[in-house]
């Protein structure tokens, strides 16, 4: 019983330290640039300090609009409506103001209907 039981907790070990490895933990990674590409792409930043438009839509209005999205999903709409309006006078494509000017109505419909 005592042999079953430690060989349990061996199991259970290895798989522990088994899983940083398999997940693709950069903590054994040698190369820096893969964590760092990654943190600087969203930032539009490049490692010798200059700005690089990775893409059209400002990063402001990329991150109000998902806050504005996931505050809906939680039925929080007046956040939403407000993390919209945020990322609607941010947005610099007529794309962009089109679909937040969409979510918009939808918000402002869900809030009428809940008064």
């Amino acid at each position: 019983m005592r042999a079953k039981k430690n060989s349990t907790v061996t199991l259970l070990l290895l798989a522990l330290l088994a899983l940083p490895v398999l997940s693709g933990c950069s903590l054994f990674s040698t190369s820096s640039e893969s964590t760092e590409s990654s943190s600087l792409f969203f930032f539009g930043k490049s490692s010798d300090g200059g700005n690089v438009n990775v893409s059209e839509y400002t990063p402001d209005s990329l991150l109000n609009y998902q806050l504005g999205r996931n505050y809906a999903a939680s039925g929080r709409y007046e956040l939403a409506r407000e993390h919209y309006l945020i990322a609607l006078a941010a947005a610099n494509t007529q794309e962009l103001q089109e679909a937040l000017s969409q979510e918009l109505r939808g918000i402002d419909l869900m809030i009428k209907s809940l008064r």
